[in-house]
């Protein structure tokens, strides 16, 4: 943890999504999705008013999931 903040979604007053994660050397990266779909970088002021949505910095994921079959003989 790098004692900056968890990692997480959270959606700002204004509707936009914020994911914060941590980069490869342990400090926080917040990425701003705007409602209108462009993406852009902000910092940790970014999270005023905001609200926790998910402990997933990728919620909701773009990608859809992939949910295999398993069979038993």
């Amino acid at each position: 943890m790098n004692g900056e903040l968890e990692p997480g979604t959270f959606r700002s007053g204004s509707g936009d999504l914020i994911h914060c994660r941590e980069d490869y050397e342990g400090h926080t990266v917040v990425e701003i999705e705007r409602v209108d779909g462009s993406h852009s970088w902000g910092d940790i002021t970014s999270l005023r008013g905001a609200v926790r949505l998910s402990d997933d910095p990728d919620w909701p994921s773009i990608s859809p999931r992939f949910i295999g079959t398993l069979h038993f003989d």
